[in-house]
């Protein structure tokens, strides 16, 4: 599998001189607060849109030079929003993770829809319309949708943010089951618990622009949180000293 690697993209006022790359297996989360340009970023990323200045490579090849059914056998992109022009069956619409494989694969898409659900846990959802889901229910399909791509590259925009505690671990864990199983994933989240419990590497972003990179352990995300953030974290001491929990004060 092969490498993303981002060199010096600018775009705009949301983003300036970003480096970033993104191995097979590994599972990166992009961190930073609003606005700072960790979506601009992803898109980017995704091939969703030029930058001003610099570029974004896979094996060699400029992502926006690739037509979108190449990108898209190269990579699976979920956006912050989901946005469906019409109610269509959930089923149908986790198929549709196929299309840049042509009609016979989502044809088989299809009839494998039960499976890339199952994994996000919305098997039961298959035969409703995506009219009647809750937002949580469509954030799971949508990454249901991207699961069927099988693309071995993952391109999450908040991808937990509308979820309930359980499935915002659920579906981590599974995106640590995919990264080890050869994977690479990059995804932005808001919560810095899940972040130090699930990121191979956490990638922090401040006014359009990657300040640092750093390990998981809790009291450098403290650390790097008053930074960014301007908040204090206290670290919760767990068993035998290690540290189990942030919790912003205010």
């Amino acid at each position: 599998m092969t490498e993303l690697i981002a060199k010096g993209l600018t775009l705009a006022d949301r983003l300036v001189d970003a480096e970033f790359r993104l191995s097979p297996g590994e599972l990166v989360v992009i961190v930073g607060p609003n606005g700072s340009g960790k979506s601009s970023l992803m898109r980017l990323l995704a091939g969703q849109g030029r930058p001003d200045s610099g570029a974004v490579h896979w094996g060699g090849h400029d992502i926006t030079r690739l037509s979108p059914i190449e990108r898209a056998r190269r990579l699976a992109y979920l956006p912050q929003r989901t946005e469906i022009a019409w109610p269509i069956a959930v089923a149908d619409m986790v198929a549709l993770g196929r299309f840049a494989f042509g009609g016979g694969e989502v044809a088989r898409g299809a009839d494998e829809t039960a499976r890339w659900l199952d994994e996000v846990g919305c098997a039961a959802l298959a035969r409703r319309s995506t009219a009647t889901l809750s937002g949580g229910e469509l954030a799971l399909v949508a990454l249901a949708r991207v699961f069927a791509a099988e693309a071995p590259l993952l391109l999450l925009d908040e991808p937990a943010a509308a979820l309930d505690p359980r499935r915002q671990i659920d579906v981590m864990t599974r995106l640590v089951a995919r990264s080890r199983a050869g994977q690479g994933i990059a995804a932005v989240l808001h919560d810095l618990n899940l972040a130090a419990q699930f990121a191979d590497r956490i990638v922090w972003m401040k006014d359009g622009r990657i300040v640092s990179e750093s390990r998981t352990d809790p009291s450098v995300i403290a650390s790097r949180a008053a930074d960014v953030f301007d908040v204090a974290i206290h670290v919760e001491p767990g068993m035998g000293g290690h540290a189990s929990g942030l919790y912003i004060k205010r």
